[in-house]
């Protein structure tokens, strides 16, 4: 005896050769078994609800008779010899009847489906775990940025504060340097490099309101010179060099560095990149003028 099953695709129901002849005894059983639900599905039937699990269908006896061109006691009689054989089962109401089919081969159909329904919702839980588990990444990562960040933040803090010689409460200045903008911290270091070396540590004031009055912005002057101009590194279009008072100076009247010196070690506190057009510096009896094409000084007169 032949065991096992083969699959059978509903769109034979749309074949002209399936209702083309008065149907036989086993395509009538056939027919119930592609009418059967493969899960489970509600319809309504004047207005009534109608809930099948799967498995079953509804159809009316004068409705199978005109599917097979049998007459409507053919119908019911064959429906009757399947019920008894449990192959089927009726379930008839005013309304409609229900027919349930038995068969071993809707069975392992329905099994078929249940599995491919449970691998679905297993890739549809496997995709949600993939979401969850990338934003467990990403949440990681920002986490990871962020902390990353804190301590850039902190060393940059303890760089300053070391360079200020740690004068004050450590506490209450970093309150005020997380106070400060990034554009107002980068501008901290330098100046206070030069703050603190052009003074007693005794005429400093403490850090905490060094940052708070933001001192940091001001001109730092020795003697009758500029040592230090913030504008040197805010207003990139004009030239603010740094002076020494000594082989470097800057002349008002002529607005221009004047340098004792050989040119090529002038140290003005520029790069070649960062120095602006167009800077004047007067050295050797000469004025030079800096070429950010050519990156490099240009003598203007002999």
């Amino acid at each position: 005896m032949s065991t096992g099953f083969i699959k059978l695709s509903k769109d034979l129901l749309e074949d002209e050769m399936y209702f083309s002849e008065r149907f036989t005894r086993m395509q009538a059983f056939f027919d119930l078994c592609f009418l059967a639900s493969f899960g489970n599905r509600t319809f309504f039937k004047r207005g009534i609800k109608v809930e099948l699990q799967a498995g079953q269908f509804a159809k009316s006896e004068e409705e199978l008779a005109d599917r097979w061109q049998w007459s409507r006691n053919t119908v019911r009689k064959f429906l009757s010899e399947l019920q008894e054989c449990g192959k089927i089962e009726q379930q008839k109401s005013r309304l409609i009847t229900v027919i349930s089919v038995k068969n071993g081969l809707l069975v392992e159909q329905q099994n078929e489906q249940q599995i491919a329904q449970q691998n679905e919702q297993l890739t549809i839980r496997n995709n949600i775990d993939n979401i969850d588990n990338n934003n467990i990444d990403d949440t990681k990562k920002k986490k990871e940025r962020k902390e990353k960040v804190k301590k850039e933040k902190d060393e940059q803090f303890e760089a300053v504060w070391l360079a200020y010689n740690k004068k004050g409460s450590k506490k209450d200045s970093l309150e005020q340097w997380q106070k400060l903008s990034d554009e107002e911290k980068e501008r901290v270091l330098p100046h206070v490099r030069i703050y603190v070396s052009s003074r007693d540590r005794s005429f400093c004031k403490d850090f905490q309101r060094y940052l708070r009055d933001k001192i940091f912005n001001d001109v730092i002057v020795k003697g009758n010179d500029t040592i230090y101009d913030p504008e040197h590194f805010t207003n990139k279009e004009e030239y603010h060099p740094m002076t020494d008072g000594i082989f470097q100076y800057w002349n008002a009247e002529r607005k221009c560095l004047m340098f004792n010196g050989y040119i090529d070690q002038l140290n003005d506190g520029y790069t070649d990149d960062t120095r602006p057009d167009g800077a004047k510096v007067a050295w050797s009896m000469y004025e030079w003028i800096w070429s950010s094409q050519k990156k490099q000084w240009i003598k203007q007169n002999d």
